[in-house]
């Protein structure tokens, strides 16, 4: 394949800007890229689900759904970003998928985003909680975004916002304990959420115990675990209390959870 191809599910896509995203593609194509995640997205939705993706960057999780033949719904307030998962979308010719350029947050309203660690806009680690505050951006009340039917019909959810996890989950425990659909979820660490010094830290902790009680009535709980830098190398265990302490006092690192409420293909 060529550097703007990447191939799914046996299916061959087309990617655009090669010049910048040349190096992701080609992680993505050898399988060394979240293949943990892409796995339970390949294994366990088909045409006739709902997919949700909060948090899209450019699109590597919704061509995956995409590729299941389901309904894609998904959020980006990254304007670079947006823009590239747009133009991903539209070479592929993809029917089945809805994106907005807005955030999935805590209240309704514009709210500063910036570039997080990186030097511009377009990159995965952008975001609402760590930015330089360089644009301004929608931000959408989720509880009246998980009211809508689409959504209460979703059997899986990705959210990946880059410490903005802490802020909007409180606010969807009422659709999760209700609906209970399966959860993809990127927790991440003090630097990326704002968070910072001993002060930060006791944030930290209360923050990460909130989580704990939001996904708590979740039959099944899993924890990502990598064994090396790369994550082909990452393997879902049992999200056990001492994982769960670990999680709480830990202030690096992100974690990957994997929630469900039934016995999923993993």
């Amino acid at each position: 394949m060529n550097s703007n191809t990447i191939k799914i599910n046996g299916k061959i896509y087309s990617v655009s800007n090669p010049d910048r995203f040349t190096s992701f593609w080609r992680f993505f194509n050898d399988g060394s890229w979240e293949s943990s995640t892409l796995n339970i997205i390949k294994n366990n939705l088909g045409s006739a689900d709902v997919y949700v993706d909060i948090g899209t960057w450019v699109g590597p999780t919704v061509l995956t759904a995409a590729s299941t033949g389901c309904t894609v719904y998904g959020y980006e307030p990254d304007p670079v970003a947006f823009a590239e998962l747009q133009e991903n979308i539209t070479i592929n010719q993809l029917e089945k998928i809805n994106i907005q350029n807005c955030a999935l947050f805590n209240h309704n309203g514009i709210m500063n985003f910036g570039s997080g660690r990186s030097t511009h806009l377009g990159d995965s680690v952008s975001s609402l909680m760590n930015g330089e505050g360089d644009i301004s951006v929608k931000v959408i009340d989720v509880s009246d975004e998980t009211k809508k039917s689409w959504f209460i019909h979703a059997k899986m959810l990705k959210i990946d916002i880059e410490g903005a996890e802490y802020l909007t989950l409180p606010k969807m425990s009422y659709f999760l304990k209700e609906q209970k659909p399966i959860v993809l979820l990127s927790i991440h660490n003090m630097k990326t959420s704002g968070c910072a010094g001993i002060s930060g830290f006791f944030k930290m902790i209360f923050n990460r115990l909130s989580i704990l009680k939001v996904i708590g009535f979740y039959k099944f709980q899993f924890i990502e675990s990598r064994k090396g830098w790369l994550d082909v190398n990452a393997s879902w265990v049992p999200f056990d209390i001492f994982k769960k302490i670990n999680f709480i006092l830990s202030i690096r690192g992100n974690r990957e959870l994997l929630l469900s409420d039934e016995i999923i293909k993993m």
